[in-house]
Parts: structure tokens; C-alpha cells; sequence
């Protein structure tokens, strides 16, 4: 019986021991959870933002005749810089294809506009 009380008492010191030092790791980090998945829903709404104003300024460019440089060269230049980490982080081949193919056309978007040819 002592040894199994001694036993217990050890393992809940180090319980609590670990417990403190989980809360305390938790209160150094400045970022919680909830902030991280708000900053990912302002994201997530800016990239459908952002998407929706390039559709609505390429279509009224195409109907009033005007170049589509710039309004394409940011666009091209987010997708491609987008696309980069998602690579690096899920290895998948399609997201370097799209941020080279995105770097590309934000490359000659840009020369395009600069010697306005």
C-alpha cells in the first residue's frame, strides 16, 4: 500500500508538473488558435475579393478595348507567389506548375506594359 501511494504521488507531481509547463509554453506564444483561424478567414474572403475585382476590371477592359497589363500582372504575381509555399509544403507538382506558369505571365505582363507594345 505505501509503495502504491508513493507511486501515485509521483506520477501526479508529474502531472502537474507538465501540466505547468503546457500552460506556461501556451502563454508564451502570442498567437492563439482562434486569432490564426480568424487571420485565415480574412484570407481566405480577401483572395475571393481580390479574385472577383481582377474578373470585374478584365471584363470592363475587354468591353472598353483597354489593356489588361496591370490588373493581370498583380494577379498573375499573387498566384504565382501563392503557390510557392503550398509546393513546398505539399510537394505537389501542380502548385510549382502554376507558380512558374503564374511567374511567367506576370514576367511578360510586365514587360508588355513597360515597352507598351
Amino acid at each position: 500500500m505505501k509503495l502504491q501511494r508513493k507511486l501515485c504521488k509521483i506520477i501526479c507531481e508529474v502531472i502537474t508538473v507538465d501540466k505547468k509547463k503546457i500552460l506556461e509554453k501556451a502563454q508564451k506564444e502570442s498567437d492563439d488558435e482562434g486569432l490564426q483561424n480568424a487571420r485565415n478567414k480574412g484570407r481566405a474572403w480577401g483572395v475571393v475579393a481580390f479574385t472577383a475585382v481582377y474578373v470585374i476590371i478584365t471584363i470592363f477592359n475587354f468591353v472598353k478595348d483597354n489593356p489588361n497589363n496591370i490588373p493581370s500582372l498583380f494577379f498573375m504575381a499573387y498566384l504565382a507567389a501563392e503557390s510557392i509555399p503550398e509546393f513546398i509544403f505539399t510537394k505537389k507538382k501542380i502548385f510549382l506548375f502554376t507558380s512558374i506558369c503564374a511567374g511567367i505571365a506576370a514576367i511578360l505582363n510586365l514587360i508588355h506594359y513597360m515597352t507598351g507594345a
